[in-house]
């Protein structure tokens, strides 16, 4: 959902550029100007559209839910990776000690689990 924000947001700061820019083209004073005058104008009018769009809150709003969203998704890949591996090593871990227990009994396992696991 920020995603789309964000790009209704873009959208709407070309929307804004594109109307001062026909604006610019429509007026009749600007036929008399030289290019370095329609150049400081432009620039200002591109400006402006910026600062209003960046003084939305909305624009603030969706753009910091995107990274907050980016980043969720690349911690949380890491967290279950990481997750997943200790679970598969307690699994192994579980595996050992029950088959050593069928095998040996409890004396069997507390020597097991005396050496640190290791057989």
């Amino acid at each position: 959902m920020p995603k789309n924000l964000v790009s209704e947001e873009a959208e709407a700061l070309c929307k804004i550029t594109e109307g001062l820019e026909r604006r610019l083209d429509d007026h009749e004073s600007l036929i008399g100007r030289d290019g370095e005058q329609l150049r400081a104008l432009m620039a200002g009018a591109v400006e402006e559209g910026f600062r209003r769009a960046v003084s939305d809150p909305a624009v603030w709003t969706a753009a910091a839910g995107a990274m907050q969203n980016h980043i969720q998704q690349q911690a949380g890949g890491f967290l279950l990776g990481s997750l997943r591996a200790l679970v598969s090593k307690l699994a192994m871990v579980a595996l050992a000690a029950w088959a050593i227990y069928s095998l040996g009994g409890l004396s069997a396992l507390i020597a097991w689990a005396k050496t640190g696991g290791h057989s």
